[in-house]
């Protein structure tokens, strides 16, 4: 796994934990050689930006953070217990801010042809879950 991005996780987790008082199951597999800095940039971004998200509205008492990296692609998913939401309704709803998180999550893996998936529902938490390919040299 590469180093920096390892590092970078575990520091974002750490001021997430330290920001809201929730404690974050972290798990990092894999190994990769070198990853460009555009994948390790997008790779933190997303996941501080689901953490952030957790932290601001999800009421959750239990967060994971999976990040498994190997030769072919990068993968993650950020959990909670939280209360959840209904995706589809936060990203057509005109009656509060649009959800720009979310938004640059996606957007973030698209750019480098990824994808990113937010599965949530009321009172059921949120999952996010993005693979982006590893471009090899």
């Amino acid at each position: 796994m590469s180093v920096r991005v390892v590092s970078r996780v575990r520091a974002c987790v750490a001021a997430f934990t330290e920001r809201y008082g929730i404690e974050v199951e972290l798990n990092i597999e894999g190994e990769c050689g070198t990853v460009s800095s555009s994948l390790q940039i997008a790779t933190f971004r997303i996941i501080q930006e689901a953490l952030s998200n957790i932290g601001r509205h999800a009421g959750a008492t239990r967060v994971r953070v999976d990040l498994w990296l190997s030769p072919q692609e990068m993968r993650c998913e950020v959990s909670d217990d939280g209360k959840g939401f209904e995706p589809e309704e936060a990203r057509t709803s005109h009656s509060r801010r649009e959800p720009f998180g979310l938004r640059g999550m996606t957007e973030r893996a698209r750019m480098l042809d990824g994808e990113c998936v937010v599965d949530s529902a009321p009172g059921h938490g949120t999952r996010v879950q993005v693979r982006m390919p590893v471009w090899q040299g």
